[in-house]
């Protein structure tokens, strides 16, 4: 059996991250404003051919989902509790 030695895109990153921390992420455009939110899942999605582990947040500006790559956040404020 052939071992897969690609790990999915942001493998290590996510590691860093958990369900319920408060995470910040700049926004592309003219203007590069910080968007802040609220991870409510991890996951891993196909993208270029490539696994990449995506992070979906609830936005506190809309309270609209989005999902971004984990690797293209930050993390402000750690979740210390095991509930959300």
């Amino acid at each position: 059996m052939v071992k897969d030695y690609w790990n999915p895109l942001g493998a290590n990153t996510a590691k860093k991250f958990k369900v319920g921390d408060l995470v910040s992420w700049k926004l592309l455009g003219p203007e590069k404003n910080k968007d802040f939110g609220i991870i409510i899942e991890i996951s891993e999605a196909p993208r270029g051919g490539r696994a990449v582990i995506l992070a979906k947040m609830v936005r506190f500006r809309d309270n609209n989902t989005t999902l971004v790559p984990i690797m293209s956040i930050k993390k402000v404020v750690e979740n210390k509790s095991n509930e959300i």
